[in-house]
């Protein structure tokens, strides 16, 4: 049997399912002053949320604080857990089963520092402060536009 799995420029690749290896990942949904942290995606443009593959036996908190440093440099603090999300990922040459976790994360710093990225072949590019008020979910690369328009409108209000 075969499974369609998205590249990350959006492209569908067919792959037989046996051959899907696991994937963890976890992402930030980070926010300050009416604005999301976001960066974006080398290949297709869009917006993303930072954050990125577990390291082996790493906690999905500790991963995504870790990935929102080395994607922005923003220190962050992981909250409450969003979203979980399955999804099929081909990325250098292998399909993968993607589980992905959204966290709520709370900003401790607001400048960013590009340049912490110890991964050369990471998509995520650009990191910047987006305002709420300019972001609709066609903004966004793949499945993160419909998580973006699942916040409620008073979401991030204090």
């Amino acid at each position: 049997m075969l499974q369609a799995c998205l590249t990350i420029s959006g492209k569908t690749v067919l792959v037989p399912s046996s051959t899907l290896l696991p994937r963890y990942s976890a992402y930030g949904i980070v926010h300050s002053a009416g604005s999301l942290l976001l960066i974006t995606a080398k290949q297709s443009g869009k917006y993303w949320f930072p954050g990125g593959r577990l390291e082996e036996a790493e906690p999905s908190r500790e991963a995504v604080e870790r990935e929102i440093f080395e994607e922005t440099g923003i220190q962050a603090y992981s909250g409450p857990l969003l979203w979980e999300v399955s999804s099929h990922l081909y990325l250098e040459g292998q399909g993968y089963r993607q589980f992905s976790a959204f966290y709520l994360c709370e900003a401790l710093s607001t400048t960013i520092s590009a340049g912490n990225n110890p991964d050369s072949r990471d998509d995520a590019t650009l990191p910047q402060w987006v305002s709420l008020s300019v972001l609709n979910p066609e903004d966004f690369q793949d499945y993160g536009g419909a998580l973006f328009a699942d916040l409620p409108k008073n979401f991030f209000d204090n």
